[in-house]
């Protein structure tokens, strides 16, 4: 599996951060403010290791207890190295702690560390864990009031895993930086990078995928490790059915006594569905991309309806490995037969944002040049690419060559409103010519298929929302390049970019590796959308959702208004 498709939490999406400082001298970082890792900044006092009391109403109006119901399109996996989409982070940012968290305006909160610092140049990362924490007890391996403390061990061997697991896909920028990690004393961790990192604390890249895990716990488990879970987060496991539910309970040990008693995310991959669920208030949370759904609770009194900040891209990702899509003219041809800004704005109305490539607007390497250059409509130029390559149409209006037709299949998961933006690409691949077939699939699988050699010629997702997205996509390692696309030049390119702080320099280099790589049409970008997320007027104290869905943190505590 890869680190990839944030399929909308607004998703999966991560917020839209920039750095904005030249190289800097070593200092320490301050927690709970917006800041990029290796920017300059004013060294401020180490957080006293105490009891968090997060920032909330006043506690008069508090109200303990409840069901929180959480709308998911779907969950893949609770093991952070394999996580790859939103909704399976959503889950695992409950049981599990992190170094730290991101809230969605980019602000960084302390979570088992406390308080960190830059040495070495930025190459090195010291961090300072907070005391106390345990892992989550009453289950196989701690019994009942019996939870081991987690220490700096803890965090060296969860990196360790995560880096070198076999078929886990931790972070490209975390990947080509790293060189050690080490437990200094049981509360202090020191990472080692070749180069300073500017991604690793931005969300869904860096080090904000790492959950602490028990190494006897998931030696105990071995292969079931999955499905039993053991953090030392704000919830822990309770219940997972398959296709319905994952039901969480309050950690009661946590440094942070959540407010709520459970957490329940109901798996509803339809949104319309979802929509009727949260109207019938069966569920108090609901992400769409629907204009009409998200239109219609926001004109509706009893709802928060929000517009996600970070847009996040459609794409079109084509086999290398297919004799039809391999071919450089074939993948132009279909680039420029489709319509992708009409069906778009068609299918996610106001929603839409629009723009080629993978960084998105006002995310470091947006080019906003990049759709005139390689993506523009033009069904004669796409027949005039396939004719002077020696493709002609038969007598059943298809394009072939050398008795061979230009048929593909294009596959995508099952979650709205994809199947309606695929349907339309079909239609209009078939008007032009194509033998096109659509593949529907259940998520998972399509995740299965993506990277475990059964592509399709053309595989649809999105994501890739913030900055970092390019390298993680493009880089050296890229999620993109499992179905047979490789471009070393680019690779190198971005691998550079995740140490260079000068925003100019950086965005610069991101746009020129962008270019160097959509030449070659591995990818077809159809245009950006933004998120929508919609809430109960009964969730209280709730913080958004970029990478993280930050229910308990130092700043905020999730409640239910009655």
């Amino acid at each position: 599996m890869k680190r990839i498709w944030m399929v909308l939490i607004g998703l999966l999406i991560v917020s839209s951060l920039l750095l904005t400082a030249c190289q800097p001298a070593a200092t320490e970082t301050t927690v709970g403010e917006e800041t990029a890792p290796v920017e300059e900044a004013a060294p401020t006092e180490e957080v006293a290791p105490t009891e968090e009391t997060p920032a909330e109403a006043p506690a008069t109006d508090v109200v303990k207890g409840g069901t929180l119901y959480w709308h998911s399109s779907a969950s893949v996996t609770f093991d952070p190295p394999f996580i790859v989409d939103g909704p399976s982070f959503n889950v695992a940012s409950q049981i599990y702690s992190f170094l730290f968290r991101v809230k969605e305006d980019g602000t960084i909160l302390p979570d088992l560390a406390e308080s960190w610092e830059y040495e070495n140049d930025n190459k090195s990362v010291v961090f300072h864990l907070r005391h106390g924490v345990t892992f989550q007890d009453g289950n196989d391996v701690f019994a009942e009031g019996e939870g081991r403390e987690v220490i700096a061990s803890d965090v060296v061997y969860s990196l360790e895993r995560y880096l070198t697991i076999e078929g886990g896909q931790p972070t490209s920028d975390l990947v080509a930086n790293y060189e050690s990690v080490e437990a200094v004393d049981d509360y202090t961790v020191r990472l080692n990078l070749t180069n300073p990192d500017a991604l690793l604390f931005i969300n869904g890249r860096g080090l904000t995928s790492l959950g602490i895990l028990p190494k006897e716990a998931v030696d105990f488990y071995g292969e079931t490790w999955n499905s039993h879970p053991i953090g030392s987060g704000p919830f822990e496991l309770k219940e997972y059915i398959p296709d319905d539910s994952v039901t969480l309970v309050a950690n009661e040990d946590h440094y942070i006594v959540p407010n709520l008693d459970e957490v329940v995310f109901k798996i509803i991959p339809d949104e319309t569905v979802a929509a009727l669920a949260l109207e019938a208030g069966e569920i108090h949370y609901l992400s769409t991309s629907s204009t009409t759904i998200f239109d219609q609770f926001a004109a509706t009194e009893g709802y928060d309806a929000r517009i996600g900040t970070c847009p996040w891209n459609w794409y079109l990702h084509f086999d290398y490995n297919s004799p039809i899509t391999s071919q450089l003219e074939v993948r132009q041809a279909i680039a420029h037969a489709l319509d992708g800004e009409r069906v778009l704005k068609a299918v996610l109305g106001g929603l839409y944002v629009g723009g080629c490539g993978t960084a998105g607007p006002g995310v470091p390497g947006y080019d906003p040049d990049l759709c005139n250059k390689y993506f523009t409509y033009d069904p004669d130029l796409a027949a005039q690419t396939l004719t002077d390559a020696g493709w002609a149409k038969n007598a059943d209006g298809i394009w072939e060559k050398d008795g061979t037709p230009l048929a593909v299949r294009l596959e995508i998961w099952n979650l709205s409103p994809m199947p309606d933006i695929a349907s339309a690409l079909i239609t209009q691949m078939q008007d032009f010519g194509i033998d096109a077939e659509l593949v529907q699939v259940e998520f998972g699988t399509w995740i299965d298929d993506f990277y475990g050699g059964n592509q399709k010629e053309i595989m649809f997702s999105n994501g890739f929302c913030g900055d970092g997205g390019l390298s993680s996509l493009w880089g050296t390692n890229g999620l993109a390049y499992t179905l047979g696309y490789t471009n070393e030049e680019a690779a190198a390119m971005l691998d550079e970019t995740n140490y260079i702080v000068d925003t100019v320099e950086r965005d610069a280099q991101l746009r020129e590796a962008q270019d160097l790589i959509y030449r070659d049409y591995p990818a077809l970008t159809l245009g950006f959308s933004a998120g929508g997320e919609i809430l109960s007027d009964k969730v209280q104290d709730y913080a958004g959702t970029s990478w993280f869905l930050n229910l308990v943190t130092t700043d905020n505590n999730v409640w239910l208004k009655p």
